[in-house]
Order: C-alpha cells, then sequence, then structure tokens
C-alpha cells in the first residue's frame, strides 16, 4: 500500500480511541526527477550558476540563486524537466529560495504531459495552481492523481514574470501502456494444389495436359523444363483426337496453351517446336489478328471437341499440353524472354 496519511478509526458511536504510540515504517517514494535534463526558458542574466539543472540535483539546499534554478524577468517563463518516459506522477514536491522571492510563485502551474512544447500545456496537462505560492525557504508537496506524462513542467502565466526553484522532486511508477489487442485474424488457407498432369497417348505419342494456370511464356518454359516442348498438332486427325480425349478427361479453363506463336509485326504462324505447319484450325476461319489490331500472338485451342485454335493474350492464366516423345527432327525455336512475363 501507498499514501501519505495513516489513519486509525474505530467505527460506530460513542466509542474511544487511545494510542500511546504510532510508529510506520515504509521505503520512501524514489525521486524520479533526480538527475534528469532540466531546462527553462532563460537563464537569470544577473548570476550565473542559476541553472536549470540546479533544481534536479538531489539537494534542497535553498540558501542563495547558486544552488537553485532560475528564469530572468520575462513573460510566460518557465521551467521543465524530462523524466525519459511516461510516469503516472503521485505527488510533486518543490522547494522554494530561503534568501528571497517567496512572492515569484504565486499562482505558477505544475503541469504534466507527454509532450515537449509547452505551448500545448493547458487545462487537461494542470495538476495545480499554487495560488500562495511557497513560503520563503519552504518544500511543499503537491499530489497530482490520475496525471501522467513525459515532461514536468512549472509555468507562469503572465507578463514579467520569475520562475525561481531550489528542488523539484517527482515520485511516481512508469505508466503502463496498454497493449493493443490485436484484430483476430482469418487463418491463411493455402491455395489449393492444381491436379496432377495427365497423360494422353494421342496418335502415338505421349501429350501431357498440365492443369496449372499459367502464362504462354511459363507454360513454355514449364515444358521444356520437365517434358519436351509446348505441344503441336500435326494433322485434323490429331487434333480432333486430342479435342476428344480432353473433353471427357478435363481442362480447367476455356482454352489451353499449344506451342503456336506469331512471327512479330507479321502474319506467319508457327510451331515452337520447329515442325511445319501443314494445317490450321481457327476459330472463325482466322486467327483474331486480322479483326483486332494489337491482339497478343500467342495461339490456344479452345477446350471443345473441335479443338479451334484462337490468338490470346499471352499473359492469359491457362493450363497447356506438352508432349514428351524424343523426336531426331527436333529443332526447337529459341525463345528468349527479355521482359517480364507478368
Amino acid at each position: 500500500m501507498e499514501g501519505r496519511y495513516v489513519s486509525v478509526f474505530i467505527p460506530g458511536e460513542g466509542k474511544q480511541l487511545a494510542l500511546a504510540e504510532v510508529q510506520v515504517f515504509g521505503k520512501p517514494a524514489e525521486n524520479q526527477a533526480l538527475g534528469k535534463e532540466a531546462t527553462q526558458s532563460s537563464d537569470f542574466l544577473y548570476y550565473t550558476y542559476s541553472y536549470a539543472k540546479n533544481a534536479v540535483d538531489g539537494s534542497r539546499a535553498n540558501s542563495d540563486h547558486s544552488v537553485c534554478s532560475g528564469t530572468n524577468g520575462q513573460d510566460y517563463p518557465w521551467w521543465k524537466v524530462d523524466l525519459l518516459e511516461d510516469y503516472n506522477v503521485t505527488t510533486v514536491t518543490i522547494t522554494s529560495r530561503g534568501d528571497c522571492c517567496e512572492h515569484l510563485l504565486i499562482n505558477a502551474e505544475i503541469h504534466i504531459s507527454s509532450s515537449p512544447e509547452i505551448s500545448t500545456y493547458s487545462k487537461d496537462s494542470l495538476c495545480v495552481v499554487m495560488e500562495d505560492g511557497i513560503p520563503r525557504g519552504a518544500t511543499n508537496t503537491y499530489v497530482c492523481p490520475d496525471m501522467s506524462g513525459r515532461y514536468l513542467a512549472v509555468l507562469i502565466r503572465g507578463l514579467g514574470g520569475y520562475v525561481f526553484l531550489c528542488e523539484v522532486e517527482v515520485t511516481g511508477v512508469p505508466a503502463v501502456i496498454p497493449t493493443p489487442t490485436p484484430a483476430p485474424t482469418t487463418p491463411t488457407i493455402p491455395p489449393p494444389s492444381p491436379p496432377p498432369p495427365l497423360t494422353l497417348l494421342v496418335s502415338g505419342r505421349t501429350v501431357v495436359l498440365v492443369r496449372e494456370h499459367l502464362s504462354w511464356y511459363d507454360a513454355l518454359l514449364h515444358c521444356r523444363s520437365l517434358y519436351r516442348d509446348l505441344a503441336s498438332l500435326r494433322s485434323p486427325e490429331e487434333q480432333l483426337e486430342v479435342g476428344e480425349a480432353l473433353l471427357l478427361r478435363g481442362a480447367h479453363t476455356a482454352h489451353v496453351w499449344l506451342g503456336l506463336r506469331r512471327r512479330m509485326l507479321s502474319s506467319v504462324w508457327y510451331w515452337m517446336n520447329g515442325e511445319e505447319m501443314d494445317h490450321s484450325s481457327w476459330e472463325g476461319g482466322r486467327p483474331r489478328y486480322h479483326e483486332i489490331p494489337g491482339t497478343s500472338a500467342c495461339g490456344a485451342a479452345a477446350n471443345m471437341v473441335q479443338f479451334l485454335w484462337s490468338d490470346r493474350h499471352c499473359k492469359e492464366q491457362l493450363n497447356f499440353l506438352c508432349y514428351t516423345d524424343d523426336d531426331p527432327d527436333y529443332s526447337p525455336v529459341q525463345f528468349t524472354i527479355t521482359y517480364a512475363r507478368t
């Protein structure tokens, strides 16, 4: 328990209390201002020792200006100490000069704030107004209930005032800054893994449907890294056979990438594995490039029985077809990506 006063009483009426001796043992509260950095609005002009730090040196000596702090006569003078962290302040004890000047602290204000800016101090930071000042050489203690802050200041509002302080002592405990309760988080559910690749035997060669969603560029690199290349379709019969197989087994996108590519600034299409293009099966009879200038130069096939071709934006995320067979005539078109694929 902490407190300034100890009381002994007997509840009820008509009782008598007699005490031969009362002894109280306890540890004095620690002075949180001791040795901390102090500043003031000015240093007293006529003496060279009236520094702000004199009021936090741990001594209540009050004989003259050399052991006390002091400002010049000025408008709105102030003295301030930085406690280095926020404290729940219990008491502020001030010792005045013993040789003079007791009237100078009349109506001085004690403020406690988390801001170092004197101009922001208001009734919200006000602990007490010393209406009667402090008698010459006396030590007064002021209670500051429910106040916290890092900075304690003594200031006088008005014109031509002085602030002389021989010692300022502050008791309190570090303020407990409540830790904000973190907002409940929704567990991160990883995206489902793509279905495993589907292997098809079509016209005597092995074709793999990869059911990941990749751009044409990434699909090309994937096929060339793990299989042989993006698939070509060598004949209308092979195209129909692939289309029927996919319709039964299932791609997860409306189109699937093929190893089909258009030469830039041209209407010529070719297979990336170097095979001759002996036929074409475009949706609508020809690529959209002829009707929509700027349509990208990557080829896919519709996930339908006829498996018709369509030129699409290369960044579109689609499933794709690779093939795996060794081909003695394999002569892939070299393709270097020199810009971001995303």
